[in-house]
């Protein structure tokens, strides 16, 4: 009996002018975050830098951007106060943050540049209680992107820096537990994998645990990556990032990997092609077919 095997798949779909027309009618929105002037931690030079590049990339992509650059808590939850109205019709929803971050007990924690955390204070639970008050949680974020059945939701985190505010969380915990008796709160570096709704892209900086970058220069290594791919034609989301974890990796000696996590269903073009022929066309197999006899 002999059995066969494909040797060549199929590439992807051609682009078509249809699926122009309708990349071109969808709405796109995006909230751009970017807080380099902590008052308790340690500043960030590059944040507003990113966040001001990243939004003027996205606003040529066709989204239409909330900006907030130095945000304090409040700033950030009215942000996403305006995020939430604007998602109401939006067919496509990105978010974006740079600046520290820090996980907590398994939760990512966006931090603002108003936080502060007091390693005095010792009644039972404070830390998660101080963390909770002081910072923006990433999962009330990917909450608010999963309410509606939206075609695609983005989110990129370049905020995975090591910082004070975990040495200091870190400094709380073992502060809890010798005074209270209670397990140590985990505090890791970098940020834990996050789950995401359905068609949601997750981009990090770096990969789970690890510590990014701010660099030395006017963006981090990250977004200064990232806005260059952002303005290339006809790139899918896959390639933006891949072009991106390839020139970080470059300009990092691979001590920053970018990391990203997909559920994603369609294409998507942060630049549409003009044109349906700069879509992909189906892999043709060589001369002789596409199947091999194995004999048994």
């Amino acid at each position: 009996m002999l059995a066969a095997a494909l040797l060549w798949p199929l590439g992807s779909a051609a682009l078509t002018d249809a699926d122009l027309q309708r990349m071109r009618a969808e709405k796109r929105v995006a909230l751009v975050i970017g807080n380099g002037a902590y008052r308790n931690f340690q500043t960030l030079d590059n944040p507003i830098n990113d966040a001001n590049g990243v939004a003027a990339a996205l606003r040529a992509a066709g989204f239409e951007v909330i900006l907030s650059v130095n945000a304090s808590r409040d700033d950030m939850m009215q942000a996403l106060q305006r995020f939430d109205e604007a998602l109401a019709h939006a067919d496509v929803a990105l978010f974006y943050f740079a600046g520290h971050a820090a996980q907590v007990d398994w939760h990512n924690y966006m931090v603002p540049v108003s936080a502060a955390l007091d390693v005095n204070e010792s009644r039972a639970g404070s830390l998660t209680g101080q963390v909770a008050q002081e910072t923006v949680d990433l999962d009330s974020v990917l909450e608010r992107l999963g309410r509606a059945n939206r075609r695609l939701n983005i989110v990129i985190l370049d905020a995975c820096r090591d910082n004070p505010f975990t040495q200091k969380a870190l400094e709380l915990s073992r502060s809890l537990s010798r005074s209270t008796g209670q397990t140590p709160i985990q505090v890791g570096a970098g940020l834990v994998q996050s789950s995401a709704p359905p068609r949601t892209f997750l981009a990090y900086a770096t990969a789970p645990g690890q510590v990014a970058s701010d660099g030395s220069g006017k963006d981090s290594p990250y977004s200064a990556a990232l806005i260059e791919a952002l303005q290339v034609p006809g790139l899918k989301l896959e390639e933006v990032f891949k072009q991106v974890r390839n020139k970080v990796a470059a300009a990092t000696g691979s001590a920053q990997i970018p990391w990203d996590n997909s559920s994603v269903f369609d294409d998507f073009y942060f630049k549409i092609p003009e044109h349906a022929d700069g879509g992909r066309v189906p892999v043709k197999p060589p001369d002789g077919g596409n199947t091999v006899f194995v004999p048994p």
